[in-house]
């Protein structure tokens, strides 16, 4: 008799692994189930995954990927751009490309602006590099100019000094792009003989972009400075700089003057150089030495103490590489 007879049976649960919201309890079923931190959930282990683009952080990786494509430095999806069915180069919607556009892109590139939506970095992006930058403002220009320029620079040499920069190239400079490190007392003025130019300044740092250039000067300023880097870019992406600081000073005038008992003044170097600064009497007779020995560029400031000279006339000389500065001084007491 088959009814009586006792017959194992082995019942299995089965789990559904997004029912679980903690990595701690998705892993307590691994065998099923796996945590994916990048969306925070827990799926079924046997599931046949796709890539997540945005696991991707190099842009060889991302374009190995058959759904992913690079853009301004991340990797996405490429089916979340399906919806941008706008022209590349027109970044602001109005059916043109033309300098307005280029404009908005500056300001993005600078920080001084953010893109409105997704599509438009997608528009910006020129020249299909997965980045924005200014080798896609001179695509852009060449494109409204209808290709007309065909002498673009191979190489730019840039020639700093106090009062600003200018450049010589052998060839049309489609773009340019310079952050400068500086003193909080920094004065730019930025060339407006060009396509378009722009700049932002935050704390200590300005960043400039000149869209073709049309004289040789890029701004003038006042106030110590350094170029910390330096791009120029042709239609066929960028081309070799470099960059000559010729030994530059600026010694700044003694305050107070009259003085009692001391008195100051700075010398901003436009490299690392040997400096001398000493005190000579109306004889020539040397008198004090403040200071003597290398260096750095930048802003220094010096200070003499006649607390042990008597009243009168005196020469503070500032010896730097070849180069001299002498300014009078009053000692009144």
């Amino acid at each position: 008799d088959y009814t009586s007879m006792e017959i194992p049976v082995t019942v299995i649960e089965e789990v559904h692994c997004d029912d679980f919201t903690t990595e701690a309890d998705c892993l307590e079923n691994s065998e099923y189930c796996e945590w994916h931190a990048d969306e925070g959930a827990c799926e079924d282990g046997e599931h046949d995954h796709e890539d997540h683009c945005e696991d991707f952080t190099t842009e060889a990786d991302c374009d190995a990927a058959d759904h992913c494509e690079w853009h301004d430095g991340v990797c996405e999806d490429e089916e979340h751009h399906d919806d941008c069915v706008g022209v590349d180069g027109d970044v602001n919607g109005d059916s043109l490309i033309n300098v307005l556009d280029l404009t908005s892109i500056i300001a993005v590139i600078l920080g001084n602006d953010s893109w409105g939506d997704e599509c438009q970095a997608i528009y910006a992006d020129f020249n299909d590099d997965g980045s924005v930058n200014i080798t896609d403002l001179v695509s852009i220009v060449q494109f409204i100019v209808n290709g007309r320029i065909n002498n673009y620079a191979t190489s730019v040499e840039f020639h700093k000094s106090n009062s600003g920069v200018n450049y010589v190239a052998d060839g049309f400079v489609g773009a340019i792009q310079m952050t400068l490190t500086h003193n909080e007392d920094f004065m730019i003025d930025i060339t407006d003989n060009a396509m378009v130019s722009d700049y932002n300044t935050t704390g200590n740092s300005t960043t400039i972009i000149i869209v073709c250039p049309k004289d040789n000067e890029l701004f003038s300023s006042v106030g110590y400075y350094d170029i910390e880097s330096v791009y120029a870019s042709s239609e066929d992406g960028y081309v070799d700089t470099e960059i000559y600081a010729p030994l530059e000073f600026a010694v700044s005038s003694a305050y107070p003057n009259p003085f009692n008992p001391s008195t100051m003044f700075t010398i901003e170097l436009a490299v690392d150089a040997n400096v001398s600064v000493k005190v000579f009497n109306v004889t020539g007779k040397l008198v004090d030495v403040i200071s003597e020995g290398r260096f750095s560029s930048g802003r220094h400031v010096f200070n003499w103490d006649a607390s042990l000279a008597s009243s009168g006339v005196y020469f503070i000389n500032t010896v730097i590489g070849n180069s001299v500065s002498t300014q009078k001084v009053l000692l009144v007491k």
